[in-house]
């Protein structure tokens, strides 16, 4: 029974990281990876570009998997975007399921996709015509203060040792590592290959 339990947490941790983690992972990669080769000007150019927030949420939306949503929701609280970039980019994002209607029904997935841009980017704009964003803004700053003690944003932060910036790397590149080596096997696992068949013991 409990060796039952285990196989089945384990089935169920293989399929979320091979069929969802990665592709998710692969998306924000690309996201970093523009932005680091812009040095910084991929996001401050979102930051500048107010006026058409929207619209660029809703097409990171766009972008097959929740890598977009991932990507665009801290730039919210760091007040980078608007909270109804934020919405255009939830209301574009169809998740997982876009990479099962790309392969399957790709018309439909182009005409659903049109559809959900189009609405998504409205109800953006619309949501920035609100006072929502700043209030909720407004509460998650009040609470953070809460948390850290309310202490002086010139309060010293004492640098990295020695011993945790290699380990800072060390996790860094070892979660990159993972997801490049998940992404080969999910896209595998996407053409019917069954990975478990494959070199890599079951």
């Amino acid at each position: 029974m409990i060796i039952d339990i285990i196989e089945l947490i384990l089935d169920s941790m293989e399929g979320a990281f091979i069929e969802v983690g990665v592709f998710v992972g692969a998306v924000l990669l690309f996201f970093g990876y523009i932005n680091y080769k812009k040095s910084g000007e991929f996001i401050k150019n979102i930051e500048r570009s107010k006026k058409f927030q929207p619209i660029i949420g809703g097409l990171l939306g766009l972008t097959p998997g929740c890598g977009g949503a991932i990507f665009v929701i801290p730039l919210f609280f760091k007040r980078s975007v608007t909270f109804g970039t934020v919405v255009a980019t939830l209301m574009t994002t169809m998740g997982d399921a876009a990479f099962v209607m790309i392969a399957t029904r790709p018309l439909d997935y182009l005409i659903v996709s049109a559809l959900m841009f189009i609405v998504g980017v409205t109800t953006g704009y619309l949501v920035d015509l609100t006072p929502l964003g700043n209030n909720i803004l407004k509460k998650f700053e009040r609470r953070m203060l809460i948390l850290m003690g309310a202490r002086s944003k010139k309060e010293e932060i004492s640098p990295l040792t020695t011993t945790e910036k290699i380990t800072s790397k060390f996790l860094n590149y070892g979660f990159w590592f993972l997801i490049s080596f998940g992404l080969i096997l999910g896209i595998l696992n996407m053409m019917q290959i069954d990975i478990n068949e494959l070199f890599i013991p079951n």
